[in-house]
This record gives C-alpha cells, structure tokens and sequence, in this order.
C-alpha cells in the first residue's frame, strides 16, 4: 500500500478531492433543500450578492443599508461573477466546498518540499477529514 501510495499521489489526492467534493455538495444542498440552515450568515452574504448583482450595491434588507456598514467584505465582488451565474445560496456552499476540497493541493505541496510523498499525502487527507 505505501509504495502505490509513493508512486501515485496525486491519483490518491484527485479522488479524495472529487470524493469530498461530491459528498459535501450532496450535504450542502440536502441541507438547503430541508431548510437546515438557521444561521443568519448563509442570508445575508445571499442577499448581498444578490443586490450586488443586481446593481444595488451591497444593500442589505438584514442590516440596512449596506453591508459595508456592518462589515468590510471587498472578497464579495470577486464572488460576483460565479453567483451572477448561478444565483442561489447553493452558489456559496458549493464555492466554500471546492474551496474546501482545493485546499489539498497547496498543503500537499508545501509539506512536499519537507516530507515524503506518502506523509504528504496523509497531510492531505487530514485535511479533507477534518470534522472542523
């Protein structure tokens, strides 16, 4: 096991990541679809980018008048493009899920530069097994 682990890494990392990916996309959207989210967060960066979107800005009906009042958030207008596409609450789990997942790879390439490839790897799926 550990030398196809040494001879294949990335093979082990890609599919732990497009597992993960798969997984928590399917939690994500379960727990949207039977309304699981009682946080206020997930609605008002909706709302948000949805104004934002819209050409309103970062108005907010949850903390009139803008967001910017409440907090300075200039990484909502990099989300902007994705969300114009796909304008839904998913679009933010779904983004904070492939974040999530990507994370991997610049772990396992810093711990590359230190540690063997198995011990990498195993960096890698701690990562994507963090409950936190």
């Amino acid at each position: 096991m550990i030398t196809y682990v040494r001879k294949n890494p990335l093979i082990i990392l890609w599919t732990a990541s497009i597992l993960y990916g798969a997984v928590f996309f399917y939690f994500t959207w379960f727990k949207l679809r039977h309304f699981g989210y009682d946080n206020l967060d997930l609605a008002i960066f909706n709302s948000s980018l949805w104004n934002l979107v819209h050409g309103f800005g970062l108005t907010n009906a949850i903390h009139p008048p803008s967001y910017l009042g409440d907090h300075f958030s200039p990484f909502l207008f990099l989300l902007t493009p994705y969300y114009y596409l796909f304008q839904s609450p998913l679009c933010l789990l779904w983004l904070q899920v492939i974040t999530l997942a990507a994370c991997v790879w610049p772990l396992y390439l810093f711990a590359r530069k230190r540690l063997s490839a198995v011990q990498s790897v195993i960096i890698g799926l701690i990562w994507l097994a963090n409950p936190v």
